[in-house]
């Protein structure tokens, strides 16, 4: 979301710069130009140095408002655009941080105008409708802001209570769904002082000819059975690390790991490899005498989330996954932190 907002305003900031060049509004040509280079700036930061990214887009997005309610912007309408500004510098903060940071812009907004500071000269009634409506605005983007968080940490904490077996357990394999698994890696990033994680995902390659062959309930059969296997696995390798929502069915015949801690990448990668020998080994008890030739191909990510998203490098994984099938299934693909920033 970050990365396709910023986007948007670098194309629109350089088409709006172009137009004022045009009009003769040359230093709101110059200063809107200035901007464009920054926002690209901060495109290449954002996966490279994510904390920093977000700090340079937080301020250019709040400088440029104050410059374009000083200047009143190309005829005066400079304010107008503050109002998506102020929303997208609320929306790419934490809660907390963007409310501060609300706090300090309108009061600065308040007390420029207040002493009459800007070169574009506002009337008394813009002025205070200005402030009223930049007020309800950000009072409405905190409020969608906080009841999302409250709705993230009441998902959390559905396990203790015994109500995520309802909505965000895979009733078939027991492991986490999708959509919890997605929560899972949200948090993971907000609430975790472990930068480096792992991703692994799992998909069982020909499984389609176990339901074609056997029928669907014989195939539900290998899946359970799997996903008890997988997760005896992971908590075997990894014990108290691994939560409930770590372990995942994504799919129809695709699984996900998430691996909060880990020792070394061996280590994770080990994991990978007893997947793989569930099949090639034959220790699914419903594959036993089964001429079916399932096996797993597995793409693993190494990932430090003080650089990219959890979720990005779920897509990473995955992609990583087929480049395995490519490769002639039933083995693993590995992507590194090199990779990825290469």
């Amino acid at each position: 979301m970050i990365s396709a907002l910023t986007v948007f305003g670098i194309v629109f900031l350089g088409i709006f710069s172009a137009f004022c060049f045009y009009k003769g509004e040359t230093l709101l040509s110059i200063t809107l130009a200035l901007y464009t280079g920054f926002s690209c700036l901060t495109i290449w930061l954002l996966p490279r140095w994510k904390e920093l990214g977000l700090i340079c887009l937080t301020i250019i997005i709040y400088s440029l408002s104050l410059f374009l309610v000083l200047t009143g912007g190309y005829e005066g309408t400079g304010a107008l655009w503050v109002y998506p500004l102020a929303a997208i510098g609320i929306f790419i903060n934490q809660f907390k941080q963007g409310l501060v940071l609300s706090f300090l812009f309108i009061t600065s907004i308040a007390v420029v105008l207040a002493l009459n500071v800007p070169v574009y000269q506002y009337s008394t009634i813009t002025s205070i409708r200005f402030l009223i409506t930049m007020i309800a605005l950000s009072g409405m983007c905190h409020i969608l802001i906080y009841f999302q968080m409250q709705m993230d940490e009441y998902i959390m904490k559905m396990h203790d209570e015994g109500i995520s077996e309802l909505a965000y357990i895979d009733s078939l394999t027991t492991l986490a769904n999708r959509s919890s698994f997605n929560s899972i890696l949200y948090h993971s990033m907000q609430l975790s002082h472990q930068p480096m994680k792992a991703l692994i995902y799992i998909d069982l390659d020909n499984f389609k000819s176990i339901n074609d062959n056997h029928g669907h309930t014989y195939g539900d059969l290998v899946l359970s059975e799997f996903g008890i296997s997988l997760k005896q696995l992971v908590a075997q390798a990894f014990k108290d690390t691994i939560g409930p929502y770590d372990v995942a069915r994504v799919g129809g015949d695709e699984f996900a790991l998430l691996i909060k801690e880990y020792s070394d990448e061996c280590q994770v990668l080990n994991v990978a490899e007893k997947v793989i020998e569930l099949f090639s080994e034959v220790k699914l008890p419903s594959l036993h005498g089964l001429n079916a030739n399932v096996s797993a191909s597995i793409g693993v990510v190494f990932v430090d989330t003080q650089k990219l998203n959890l979720n990005d490098c779920l897509h990473l994984a995955d992609k990583a996954m087929y480049q395995a099938k490519i490769a002639g299934k039933g083995r693993y693909k590995v992507i590194t932190p090199q990779e990825i920033s290469g």
